[in-house]
């Protein structure tokens, strides 16, 4: 229903247009009467109506005053003029004063109910062209949010996104980032419902927003959790407001949903390049919510031991070297096990730690198996293990587990190699010296090195396969990959000099294998490696 308000100077036709035509029918609800155009500026400040229905001649302030004041204070309004007089004079006034319709007296029901059923048309269109733009532009914030939370924006914020930003009242420079946990009365594995719930949760939780004493808005991050960021309306933040805040939020959301909710906060944020730091201890402590004792908000710097200082925990590579050589697995879980359980015994002082270390190690297995011609990346497929499950993986024993099985898959295929090692077979020699002196030029192809040794490619291929255990192509991707991830480390390397460094014409391309292989885009890698 449209709100209207009617105007005119008397009072039984005021009351009869009011009382006596069927508005409710047309889409439109009477929700204030005024007898001039002043008294209808005071009713309009406390309660702003959608249409207004005016006559021209009125005391104190007539219709056409009242159209201009309209017009300067209230443009979204719409305006209908109610008129005995039909000169010219009113109806180009009306024209200048963006009046929506103009209607004379005396007017029949029919021309009533014609003339606001064409405006309700106008005004349902206007307001879905409204909610789309709004929509698109929650969705153009919540995909910027969200790559600040990943640390994909290491540049400066376009203008046109820094603005979108501030129109929500969100502040990258000075917030807390906060997480909000779930305890579901039925969950689902029905992914489709499970995401309406996720949504409807947090679109609850900004129909609150507007009650706090901070800024506060909240989104879906691509984590599948509700994510939020709280800044200071007057540029302060402080922990007692933050925590009331959240509280509030919590407890109104459970009311209304039946859903338990606890909130982890992120330490303050001073800096829009710490945002995914903080986005890692809200994460912290929305999953370690045993740690706060019962209450629904929890901030990150109040768990006992979260420090940022951390010891120097990394595993013995020399030591994995040697015992996978061997296939000493005992020594191999050893070792495995004096690092987890010094991760274990404080995981919230190492929780953003423990993915990191965790990755360092599968990155230096898959580094260490090119000097055998080992496919890490195959190994990995057959153990259904997959970079990205480590890196999403919240239990540190699953981490663990994930680690245990690659390292055992690794071992399997070093045993066959050493066992193989004896063969000797000269042109497998000679092609794999051909790809290893040429496979960052563009054009080494299977073709190509066919030709040099004067073999069919499909022989090539096969004994490429069958002497080195892997696929020639996946061999020269492997290469080509290790080599754009030396690269990486180097700041100076744009990403196209790297993916044509390393052998590849075109850059999406080279992004596009690099983030298949690994997981992460080469932007990303280049940051982890740099933490």
């Amino acid at each position: 229903m449209y709100k209207l308000m009617i105007v005119d100077d008397e009072q039984s036709i005021r009351r009869g247009m009011a009382n006596g035509i069927p508005w409710n029918e047309w889409g439109f609800e009477v929700t204030a009467q005024a007898s001039n155009g002043a008294e209808a500026l005071e009713i309009i400040k406390q309660s702003k109506p959608d249409v207004v229905l005016s006559d021209i001649r009125m005391p104190e302030m007539d219709g056409v005053e009242l159209m201009k004041r309209l017009n300067r204070d209230y443009p979204e309004i719409k305006i209908i003029i109610l008129s005995g007089y039909s000169d010219f004079e009113y109806l180009n006034t009306a024209i200048k004063n963006n009046i929506a319709e103009y209607l004379l007296k005396p007017t029949d029901i029919d021309e009533f109910e014609e003339t606001f059923k064409r405006l309700k048309t106008k005004m349902d269109d206007e307001q879905a062209h409204r909610d789309e733009f709004e929509r698109g532009k929650i969705y153009a914030l919540d995909s910027i949010l969200n790559m600040l939370l990943l640390g994909y924006m290491d540049e400066e914020i376009m203008e046109p996104d820094r603005r979108l930003i501030e129109d929500f009242g969100v502040r990258t420079d000075n917030c807390v980032i906060a997480i909000l946990c779930i305890e579901w009365k039925e969950y689902t594995r029905d992914e489709s419902m499970m995401h309406k719930k996720r949504t409807h949760i947090a679109e609850c939780c900004n129909s609150y927003a507007g009650q706090l004493e901070n800024s506060c808005y909240f989104f879906m991050a691509q984590s599948k959790n509700i994510a939020a960021v709280m800044s200071g309306k007057n540029g302060v933040l402080m922990n007692d407001a933050i925590v009331k805040d959240f509280k509030y939020i919590a407890d109104r959301v459970s009311e209304e949903t039946g859903e338990k909710i606890y909130i982890g906060v992120s330490r303050l944020c001073v800096n829009r390049l710490m945002v995914p730091q903080s986005y890692e201890q809200a994460l912290c402590v929305a999953y370690q919510k045993k740690f706060g004792e019962g209450r629904e908000v929890i901030i990150y710097r109040e768990i006992k031991g979260s420090s940022d200082e951390i010891q120097s925990v990394s595993f013995d590579y020399k030591a994995i070297d040697e015992n996978i050589i061997k296939n000493n697995r005992e020594m191999l879980y050893k070792e495995i096990d004096r690092v987890f359980s010094c991760l274990e015994k404080n995981q919230l002082n190492y929780y953003q730690y423990i993915e990191q270390i965790c990755l360092e190690l599968v990155f230096y297995l898959s580094r260490w198996s090119l000097r055998y011609n080992i496919n890490f990346e195959q190994i990995m497929d057959l153990a259904g293990v997959h970079y990205n499950d480590i890196r999403k993986t919240v239990s540190i024993e699953r981490r663990k587990k994930l680690i245990i099985t690659v390292v055992d898959g690794l071992c399997d295929c070093v045993e066959q190699f050493m066992q193989h090692s004896g063969k000797n077979n000269n042109l497998a020699r000679v092609i794999k010296e051909c790809v290893d002196k040429e496979y960052m030029e563009n054009f080494m192809s299977l073709d190509y090195v066919a030709g040099k040794v004067k073999k069919s490619a499909t022989y090539v291929s096969k004994l490429f396969k069958d002497e080195f255990g892997c696929n020639f192509s996946e061999y020269i991707t492997k290469k080509r990959l290790e080599t754009s991830k030396e690269l990486l480390s180097d700041q100076s390397n744009k990403i196209y000099e790297i993916a044509q460094m390393s052998g590849y014409a075109d850059v999406s391309n080279f992004i596009k294998v690099f983030k298949k292989m690994y997981g992460i885009s080469p932007g990303d890698y280049r940051n982890f490696i740099q933490r």
